[in-house]
């Protein structure tokens, strides 16, 4: 719910009270005796900046994990068509280091080495 909020402001009508924009919907929260409506909507606020922030960097990480991964597979793509694909751990550390070349972060590498090895499902045939 915190992610959906797009606005935090005093309800000009009442001092002990403020609303919440939300992406489908207005909520309006009355304050408790004793405590600040500004610390209210301060925190509020500083709640969903940091949501936004971080929802923010997820997808940047995700964006850039993608990148990796294409690249990653025109690295391989074009390691087999030098050398085919590696049979004993001499080649495939040759093939690490090929990778790495690229500037590939040692994870990216592992996580592509583990797709290339997990059996794929095939397809049922048609008869």
């Amino acid at each position: 719910m915190l992610a959906s909020m797009t606005q935090v402001h005093r309800d000009p009508q009442r001092q002990d009270q403020f609303c919440v924009k939300y992406t489908k919907e207005t909520k309006i929260y009355r304050r408790e005796q004793g405590k600040s409506l500004d610390s209210w909507v301060e925190g509020l606020d500083m709640a969903n900046q940091e949501i936004r922030e971080n929802m923010k960097e997820e997808k940047e990480a995700e964006e850039l994990e993608e990148k990796e991964k294409a690249k990653a597979k025109m690295m391989h793509g074009q390691w087999m068509q030098k050398n085919g694909m590696p049979t004993n751990e001499e080649q495939w550390t040759a093939w690490f280091q090929w990778m790495k070349s690229g500037n590939l972060e040692d994870q990216t590498i592992r996580n592509f080495y583990q797709d290339l090895m997990t059996p794929q499902p095939q397809a049922p045939q048609r008869r």
